[in-house]
């Protein structure tokens, strides 16, 4: 009994500390992936100086992402818009980098992100904006489909829907246009 409790805490100490080095050896290799990708592009042409303030953007940008994701006073919400607005931070440093010829390249190879985040922005506003006429028109059926209530009634809970669906309504699209017209989304 005594030999398989001991092989069975030699087996998990081997375990967890194989785990850990494992562990540390992925964080370095996701962090060098990271910062390593574009310096080393040859179709981008880059000069020596180039890579070498392209790299230390780079290490930059990875320690300020790792240190919002260890941020536990953010919400999962909040952590995600600030990795946005660093990475869009992020391009555009490294686009100020390059020579026309290059950002030209950049653009044929990387795209504008923005554009698809912008997209991406208005597409959501347009979804939400779409469920709510839909549960606009499920209520407004509901109320008036009601027989328990009178006509009066009705009128009053359907005018009260439509002023809430209105101001909704009007929410969202401010919402929409401040977000397509931030400065971050904002061409170049």
């Amino acid at each position: 009994m005594m030999k398989l409790t001991l092989l069975t805490g030699i087996a998990l100490f081997t375990l967890s500390f194989s785990a850990c080095a494992q562990q540390n050896g992925a964080k370095k290799e996701s962090t060098a992936i990271y910062t390593d990708s574009l310096e080393h592009d040859q179709e981008l042409g880059l000069t020596p100086q180039q890579e070498e303030k392209i790299n230390a953007i780079n290490k930059s940008t990875a320690s300020k992402f790792e240190a919002i994701g260890r941020n536990s006073s953010l919400s999962g919400y909040q952590k995600g818009q600030k990795k946005r607005e660093l990475a869009l931070q992020h391009k555009k440093e490294i686009f100020n980098v390059l020579t026309a010829e290059q950002q030209k390249n950049w653009l044929q190879k990387y795209g504008d992100e923005r554009a698809s985040i912008k997209d991406n922005v208005t597409d959501n506003a347009d979804e939400a904006l779409e469920k709510l006429e839909n549960r606009y028109d499920a209520d407004k059926k509901l109320i008036e489909n009601d027989h328990y209530l009178s006509k009066s009634e009705k009128k009053i809970r359907l005018e009260k829907l439509k002023v809430n669906y209105k101001n909704e309504k009007e929410k969202l699209k401010e919402a929409k246009e401040k977000a397509t017209s931030s400065g971050l989304l904002q061409g170049r």
